[in-house]
């Protein structure tokens, strides 16, 4: 689940979830496309791949 911070308290009925404003959460990702006016999604780290030495 992607980390989101909360910008505005909310609580969804059908899950019974209650959300903290600026609380950072591990929100469901359909839950943030689904209500992306109550989520700021963390950027996410840039993947690096690891150097290894080529085996020759």
């Amino acid at each position: 689940m992607p980390q989101a911070t909360c910008v505005q308290n909310v609580t969804f009925g059908s899950t019974g979830a209650t959300y903290t404003a600026g609380e950072k959460y591990n929100v469901p990702a359909a839950l943030l496309k689904s209500y992306p006016e109550y989520f700021k999604q963390a950027a996410n780290p840039k993947s690096k791949q690891a150097k290894t030495a080529e085996n020759k």
